[in-house]
């Protein structure tokens, strides 16, 4: 049995011929690699018009073939994640074309497979027509009008050889039971090639190193392996996500066959349905709340899609305490290595299953083609412990009359559940799967924002914004500022809800900075608030993880990664264990929400302070809570204590336990614009320990949401938006380049606060 994956290609496009490129590859990743064009998204001018680019291009590999894997009885050319309609050619000979980047792709080769060198060639014709958001004029929409998918192609999946005498392994369908304490689990294999006289074994090993045998079976039958005591896999902020290492070998005869390795982890998961109607997820028969945010696929907006770039931005949610992904619209595509990074990182994916309406024939243009797809993206999916449900979602044009017909989008969801239910048994035995995505009413992340504004833009930070605008252009009603900031109506929501709150801005770098924190605060109310309600409401997932529009948009993150205000609050508002405040006038409600497996004891304490720090009121309350629950703390009216003050005073909560601050933060009784914010003089010294930088802060008066960046210098504070005043100072660590200059960070160094907007 022999395995060759194949990595390293030679990319032809246009003029541009033979230049080197590594899997995953796009068109776009590799000339802007090679510096032959420059990146149209971030700002800069391409060295080529857009006109005069290649629309067309092909991805070629030489591979040397020993004699064993070109006489083996099976040779197969495996590809998967082919982000064009592309031609598929191995030594000269076609093998059709490749429609759908969902699909994984098998092919016959044995009659053409050579000792020595093989070339494969994937010949682009076009990005997927799936992948091509168009209006109801047939024009690309706007968040996607620049967006190099419109004729970006290449490979974002794997390509390898696979040589057998006997049935190789394709895939594994993986079935758990869990009853009493163990873990039962039962192993089909998915192969390609005869089964019989094949004997099937495997192993599976615990994170701790246990060796767990599986049943000998012959012929494909399943193979069962019982696990007592297992070590479950848990969501992030719920537990360690364990993992197990599944090997299972075909043996033909005494002679050892394929062998398929892959890391497993074993728990439950189930949706649950109340008398209200409202869904749950339970994961090892724990109700959970789901904390998270909607990814948009890299490659949809960005052609540099690698493990690194991906695993940086898992890596941001799971540091902002996110237990969920939910993958929407064109992002249900991703690399195999998404879901890895998810199983390591404890992250639950919604995985969703688009289906293209149909008028005409709808049961025959289904079942003729899609469902195939749809099998792969099952398989691939509910494969991985990561997975923790799955949607059908029916796509249609703008245009097309039928959707605003309930009835012909109903009739047309039960056609394909009729079609879809052997697949999903066969292909996702074990996930819940939900057949219209608006029953998920508490799973569905508008929940987060009701009562407030939905969906409000913001602004990156500045350094992108000096990248887009090139820098010297402050005025944000400018032709180069206009041309970046998306609709007008999104522009123009974003600068109605900042109104509302603080002075109008004074240019850009002002704009981004409050854009992005009335944006943060409204979703960190949204959300504490939802997850009060544990009973209505059982998720709070933000519009987007990652953006899609370079100077405006509702992401977590900006276009080049940097973290957006929303970023850092969401560290508290997402915290397993965080409080809400709620003040309105001088009424100062308090909940806690313990989204842990454990009772939770602390203590929660308010302060009420003046801008010179004098504490006027102060109370605390002993807090106990039983696992995934919450509940209102404090309910006090605190009018006769701010009366005729209630613009110079601010509230302080804390809430800690024996291993220390739980939740901590600041709010006021008035409006930011209508806060009686004194001039302060805000002491901020960096000192370097080893390798690292500390940022030491303190003001000699109260001052809320200060921001903390970097002007010319790579460098992004730890905690960012953080309150002082005398006698609560702040200390953060500072991530940079460990050669940097200590003088030059203080150089470098920008402080921004609502004191200053308009100013």
């Amino acid at each position: 049995m022999f395995k060759r994956s194949v990595k390293d290609f030679k990319m032809t496009a246009g003029d541009f011929s033979n230049l080197e490129c590594t899997l995953p590859a796009t068109m776009y990743s590799v000339l802007i690699d090679k510096n032959y064009i420059s990146d149209p998204l971030r700002g800069t001018e391409s060295q080529r018009s857009r006109d005069s680019m290649p629309t067309c291009c092909v991805f070629s590999a030489d591979v040397d073939l020993a004699e064993a894997e070109t006489t083996a009885k099976n040779v197969y050319l495996r590809i998967s994640g082919v982000y064009a309609r592309a031609e598929i050619v191995f030594n000269g000979r076609s093998y059709g074309t490749v429609e759908n980047p969902d699909r994984v792709y098998m092919y016959d080769i044995a009659d053409r497979a050579e000792v020595g060198e093989n070339r494969i060639e994937i010949r682009c014709l076009g990005a997927p027509a799936s992948r091509m958001p168009v209006d109801s004029s047939g024009n690309p929409v706007l968040e996607y009008a620049d967006a190099p998918d419109l004729h970006d192609m290449g490979i974002i999946g794997d390509c390898s050889i696979i040589s057998s005498r006997g049935a190789v392994i394709n895939d594994l369908r993986i079935t758990q039971n869990h009853s009493e304490g163990r873990a039962e689990l039962s192993i089909e294999i998915d192969a390609i090639g005869d089964m019989e006289d094949t004997r099937a074994a495997a192993t599976l090993v615990s994170p701790s190193g246990k060796i767990h045998f599986g049943n000998v079976a012959s012929e494909g039958k399943p193979i069962t392996v019982s696990v007592p005591d297992p070590e479950l896999w848990w969501p992030n902020g719920l537990g360690k996500p364990f993992l197990y290492k599944l090997s299972v070998t075909l043996y033909h005869g005494d002679e050892e066959g394929d062998t398929y390795e892959r890391l497993v982890g074993l728990r439950s998961i189930e949706l649950t349905k109340s008398d209200a109607g409202v869904y749950s997820l339970k994961v090892n028969g724990l109700r959970i709340f789901s904390r998270g945010a909607t990814y948009v696929k890299e490659n949809a907006i960005i052609p540099h899609v690698t493990r690194a770039g991906t695993e940086s931005l898992i890596k941001k949610a799971t540091a902002a305490n996110m237990n969920t992904l939910r993958l929407f619209g064109d992002s249900s595509c991703v690399p195999d290595f998404f879901y890895e990074l998810c199983d390591r990182n404890g992250l639950l994916i919604w995985q969703n299953i688009p289906v293209s309406y149909v008028s005409a024939n709808a049961a025959g243009a289904f079942a003729g083609g899609i469902t195939d797809s749809v099998k792969d993206r099952m398989a691939i999916a509910a494969s991985h412990p990561s997975v923790a449900l799955m949607y059908l979602s029916i796509c249609a044009t703008e245009d097309d009359d039928l959707l605003s017909s309930e009835g012909s989008v109903a009739e047309f969801r039960e056609v394909c559940m009729r079609i879809l239910d052997p697949v999903i048994s066969t292909n996702a035995c074990g996930i819940p799967f939900v057949s219209n995505p608006e029953e998920l009413e508490a799973c569905d992340e508008k929940r987060i924002n009701a009562d407030t504004a939905p969906d409000i833009p913001t602004m990156p930070g500045d350094r992108t914004i000096a990248s887009i605008f090139g820098g010297d252009d402050t005025n944000i009603l400018s032709p180069a500022a206009m041309l970046h900031l998306g609709p007008h109506k999104d522009f123009t929501a974003m600068l109605s809800s900042l109104q509302k709150r603080y002075r109008f801005p004074y240019g850009i770098g002002d704009l981004c900075y409050v854009s992005g924190l009335t944006a943060a605060k409204d979703i960190a109310e949204s959300v504490k608030r939802v997850r009060v309600t544990h009973m209505g409401c059982t998720s709070a997932v933000l519009r987007q993880l990652n953006d899609s529009w370079p100077a405006i948009s509702p992401s977590f993150i900006d276009f080049y990664g940097h973290e957006k205000a929303v970023c850092y609050l969401a560290k508290d508002f997402y915290a397993p264990v965080t409080v809400y405040l709620h003040v309105e006038g001088g009424v100062v409600g308090a909940s806690v929400s313990n989204d842990t497996r454990r009772d939770y004891k602390g203590k929660l304490t308010l302060s009420v302070y003046n801008t010179s720090d004098k504490c006027v009121y102060e109370s605390s309350r002993d807090v106990e809570l039983g696992p995934a629950s919450a509940e209102g703390i404090i309910l006090e009216d605190l009018s006769d204590e701010i009366k005729e003050h209630s613009d110079s005073l601010y509230i302080r909560y804390e809430l800690y336990d024996v291993n220390g601050i739980n939740s901590h933060g600041t709010g006021l009784f008035v409006i930011p614009s209508r806060f009686a914010y004194l001039p302060s003089i805000i002491d901020a010294d960096i000192e370097k320990e080893g390798d690292s930088f500390i940022l030491k802060m303190t003001s000699d008066t109260y001052v809320s949401d200060v921001y903390i960046g970097f002007d010319g210098v790579s460098a992004v504070a730890e905690k960012n938006y953080v309150s002082l005043s005398p006698t609560h100072p702040v200390i953060t660590g500072i991530v940079c380049d460990p050669a940097q200059d200590v003088e030059e960070l203080k150089e470098a160094l920008i402080i921004i606060s609502p004191f200053d907007i308009g100013r």
